[in-house]
């Protein structure tokens, strides 16, 4: 038995009493192996371009499913950011420029020669902020409508309304260098969403063509 104590006992003796009896414990840790993260080589996001007299859009489409994008559009002469609450209109003649901020999800990190295309084009900025990949395209207004950006469909790669043999065979001829994709068509052949347009694209596309089990449903 232990003998506690009185509680007329000076501070000093309690104190004594405690640090004869302490214990000491020790904590052991053993650490895994690191995490390989798995390198992102290339990022897209097709955006909807300025337009005299409408709004900014805020949203990406991105072409893959291991990143996100956050987007910033500012008037460049003023250096003004211009936020969606602000129900800005672009305007005719005015200098705006589209930042975007690709953002790697768990378990991915960004290569160090990873490509970015926005809208098809190579951003006239980009660096890499820790682990945010950025790009700057500049955009002068016109008064002039551009041709508006067409949704994609993943695996219609040739635009005609179905999925079949047709994309499958285009897919293949993207692969090996045949064809030379657009920005659009890169983003419907990818449907696996792997950042690459391969024959693993083109089978998932010919098994929905036929009704087997497939990335695409």
């Amino acid at each position: 038995d232990v003998q506690l104590p009185e509680w007329h006992d000076t501070y000093e003796s309690c104190y004594e009493w405690w640090a004869d009896r302490c214990i000491d414990v020790r904590l052991y840790f053993t650490l895994g192996e690191p995490v390989e993260l798995e390198k992102i080589t290339g990022v897209c996001a097709t955006v909807t371009v300025p337009v005299a007299g409408e709004s900014p859009s805020f949203e990406a489409i991105v072409g893959g499913e291991n990143y996100t994008a956050e987007l910033e559009w500012e008037i460049v002469e003023e250096e003004v950011v211009i936020y969606p609450e602000d129900n800005h209109k672009f305007v005719a003649g005015e200098k705006y420029g589209l930042w975007i901020a690709f953002i790697a999800e768990d378990g991915y990190e960004f290569a160090e020669d990873v490509t970015i295309t926005i809208n098809g084009i190579t951003p006239e900025i980009s660096y890499m902020l820790e682990d945010v990949l950025v790009g700057f395209v500049p955009y002068t207004v016109s008064n002039v409508p551009d041709t508006p950006v067409d949704p994609v469909i993943l695996g219609d790669v040739n635009k005609d309304g179905k999925i079949d043999a047709k994309d499958a065979l285009m897919v293949l001829k993207i692969s090996v260098s045949k064809i030379v994709p657009t920005e659009q068509e890169k983003i419907a052949a990818d449907v696996n969403k792997d950042t690459k347009v391969d024959a693993k694209d083109a089978l998932e596309i010919l098994k929905y063509a036929v009704k087997k089990p497939s990335v695409l449903g």
